[in-house]
Formats: C-alpha cells, sequence, structure tokens
C-alpha cells in the first residue's frame, strides 16, 4: 500500500535517513520498553526515551521496528503487530513512531550500548511532566499517542464550560 509507510518502504527519496521509534506496552503490568541514550543527537543523551534506530534501504518501517526491538531489547514483536502512530517527514529524514503490546515487557534487558528499562508508563508520564530535563522532548507526546492509538488511553477531553 503506497500510503502506507508502515508497509511500503520503495519510492521514498534515497536522499533521507529513515528512522522509526518504538513504543511496546504491556497493558497488563503497565509497563512500558524504555531507554536511555548513550550516544546520537545531543538532545536525547542521557534521557529516557524509546527504543529506534534506521531502516534499512528497502526495509519497511515495521520489519525494521521488529529487528531494532529484538537488537536492542531482546523483546519480539512480529511484523504484523505494528500500528503507525505518527508519520513525520522533513527534508532530510523520515520517521515513523510504531507502537505495539506485547507480554515480554518485563523481559526487555540491555543488549547494545543503550541501558534499556521497564517503565510503569503512568508514573513516567507524570515524571516526565514534572521533571523534562531526564525525558525526550516528545516523550509525553509519543508515550500518549501511542496509548490512544492502542486503545489504552482515550483522547484527551475538552474543557467544560
Amino acid at each position: 500500500d503506497r500510503g502506507n509507510p508502515i508497509s511500503y518502504s520503495k519510492g521514498t527519496s534515497v536522499n533521507k535517513t529513515r528512522y522509526v521509534l518504538m513504543v511496546v506496552v504491556d497493558p497488563s503490568t503497565g509497563h512500558v520498553v524504555g531507554l536511555t541514550k548513550k550516544k546520537g543527537p545531543e538532545f536525547l543523551v542521557g534521557r529516557f526515551t524509546f527504543p529506534g534506530g534506521r531502516m534499512e534501504v528497502c526495509e519497511s518501517a515495521a520489519a525494521a521496528a521488529t529487528r531494532e526491538m529484538r537488537e536492542e531489547t531482546g523483546v519480539h514483536v512480529p511484523v504484523d503487530d505494528w500500528r503507525l502512530v505518527e508519520h513525520r517527514v522533513t527534508p532530510t529524514s523520515e520517521l515513523c513512531v510504531l507502537a505495539a503490546t506485547s507480554n515480554q515487557v518485563l523481559q526487555a534487558r540491555t543488549l547494545e550500548e543503550e541501558s534499556v528499562w521497564q517503565l510503569a508508563y503512568e508514573r513516567h508520564l507524570d515524571y516526565a511532566r514534572e521533571q523534562p530535563s531526564r525525558y525526550a522532548p516528545d516523550f509525553v507526546q509519543v508515550l500518549s499517542a501511542a496509548l490512544r492509538m492502542l486503545g489504552l488511553r482515550r483522547e484527551a477531553s475538552a474543557p467544560a464550560f
């Protein structure tokens, strides 16, 4: 499907760097897989964020997410389980934010350079609002959108007048 960035990989500009960011939640425990970056963009180093990485040439976002999740955390999410949360495009890059549920979240572990954590997602939404310097700038936005996409949180309601 050419209009769906989660499955379509051909036709993306060769000049753009393509990334995936994955939010994997276990609704039964209320945890999400998180990590702290040790290298990469300065605005992420030392902050809580989510696993992610570059897509390979001709790799779909879902296939990249499955590969990166297993490489970074040991958690296996089948390609068909991913849901597109957001697709961001700039002149030089493309980012697909994907979400899935898994009962393996509490088995996530550090396999590469970044430290992997099992974060209680409601608690960390509060912490990220209270101590934003400890989290990726879009942590609350990404996690909230992923939880809505997965049906674990309702849309924010408009204030009553």
